[in-house]
């Protein structure tokens, strides 16, 4: 296949990345500056495990693939619907705080707690793409 030929594939595949990371920047920086100081005024009551930075990456993928694949034919979105990323991404400084205030209430269920949590956000992922209206715009010319 000639470079010429796969030049304009090239050009729609490095749009769609530059479109990705513009999109989780969106998803992440706001609930960041939330999030982080909650789980520092938070720390002596609650054990943060790593694991645990997954929220700022799972839930973004799922929307992501949902989104870009149109799972939903049915369902019509528009440009503007792309900001539904930074409404998913409030989800993740209010799991951070519902984590911090029941704490350590049991100690045995405290990673499930976290997990749940965690497993949560992915549904909200979910949840947001598929009852989220088609709020306008669209792609192309």
């Amino acid at each position: 296949m000639p470079i010429a030929e796969t030049a304009p594939r090239l050009t729609a595949m490095h749009d769609g990345m530059l479109m990705a990371g513009f999109l989780w920047a969106l998803y992440v920086i706001v609930p960041t500056f939330i999030t982080v100081p909650i789980a520092v005024w938070s720390r002596h009551r609650v054990h943060w495990y790593s694991w645990e930075l997954l929220a700022f990456f799972l839930p973004f993928g799922i929307w992501l693939a949902l989104t870009w694949l149109r799972v939903a034919p049915w369902l019509p979105k528009g440009i503007d619907n792309l900001g539904e990323c930074f409404y998913l991404g409030l989800g993740i400084p209010l799991a951070a705080l519902v984590r911090a205030v029941v704490g350590r209430g049991c100690k045995a269920y405290e990673r499930r707690f976290a997990g749940v949590l965690l497993l949560l956000l992915c549904g909200l992922a979910a949840a947001v793409y598929f009852l989220t209206a088609d709020l306008g715009g669209s792609f192309g010319c």
